[in-house]
């Protein structure tokens, strides 16, 4: 969603969710691990702060997205589906825009369930 493209597209935005470089971790529950660095993330900022809103619903609207089974569990003509994707496209930009500026590294942690 954030690059355009059912998978994969362009750096930095496609290194958002689940990073860029392995992170070797030791957690029986993590399926995987990665992370990106300060200078990842300051790239990760800006291409975030360069998309808008309008673009996110715009990508949302497309067929290709309308066809994905990358997200098949969205139902692309639910409004409030629609409405929460914002809010976390919102989020995110805050999260790594707060990184930015602090100069912090992120990872990004991919597990099945979640541990008590």
């Amino acid at each position: 969603m954030l690059t355009g493209k059912e998978s994969g597209g362009e750096a930095p935005l496609s290194f958002t969710i689940f990073g860029e470089y392995p992170f070797v971790h030791i957690q029986t529950v993590v399926e995987s691990a990665k992370y990106n660095s300060a200078v990842i993330v300051a790239e990760i900022a800006e291409a975030l702060h360069l998309l808008s809103t309008e673009e996110i619903k715009r990508r949302f609207e497309q067929e290709e997205f309308k066809r994905s089974q990358l997200y098949h569990h969205l139902n692309s003509n639910n409004l409030i589906t629609l409405e929460l994707l914002l809010e976390n496209f919102i989020r995110l930009k805050f999260f790594y825009g707060h990184a930015h500026e602090n100069n912090q590294a992120v990872i990004s942690l991919q597990v099945s369930e979640f541990g008590e």
